[in-house]
């Protein structure tokens, strides 16, 4: 009877010291920067020193799921409370994405990821420019967007809200 309490008791403890450790390695300290229309990068406060591995992800969620988009990278020389960023690239444009970021210490656990931050990735802008304007057609010029745009969606219209 009390070998069992004993390996409950160890067990127990174990899974406490475990726990806490996952959760003071969480990365914090996260910022968006350089916001483009296809990709969002993020700084975040190192908390582990060492070959640790980072996990970037960005979701259309606030409970981070599901993922859109995620990249990995490796910090070989991580440091306590180090200042890091990475970048999600493949965004979707004009589109409010969370991202979050975790932390795996050569040889342990994974870190809980870390309370998301939010973004809103940019509106391509075309800025297009009429050449010549006649009653039945026109010509337009514009400077691509860049990104993941393949295609544009030209209309016209007699009404300012499009409804003729």
């Amino acid at each position: 009877m009390q070998k069992i309490f004993i390996f409950f008791l160890l067990l127990s403890l174990s899974l406490t010291l475990d726990l806490w450790a996952a959760s003071s390695t969480t990365p914090n300290n996260l910022r968006i920067i350089n916001v483009s229309t296809n990709s969002a990068g993020l700084n975040f406060r190192e908390r582990n020193s060492g070959n640790v591995t980072y996990t970037l992800i960005a979701s259309t969620n606030s409970s981070l799921g599901p993922v859109f988009s995620s990249g990995t990278f490796t910090d070989e020389a991580s440091a306590n409370n180090k200042i890091t960023s990475g970048t999600l690239a493949n965004l979707l444009t004009n589109t409010r994405y969370w991202l979050s970021v975790n932390a795996q210490k050569s040889g342990s656990s994974s870190s809980s990821f870390a309370t998301a931050v939010a973004t809103v990735t940019l509106s391509p802008s075309v800025d297009p420019a009429f050449s010549w304007v006649a009653v039945t057609s026109a010509s337009l010029s514009w400077t691509p967007a860049s990104g993941l745009v393949s295609s544009y969606l030209l209309e016209a219209a007699t009404a300012s809200a499009f409804s003729s």
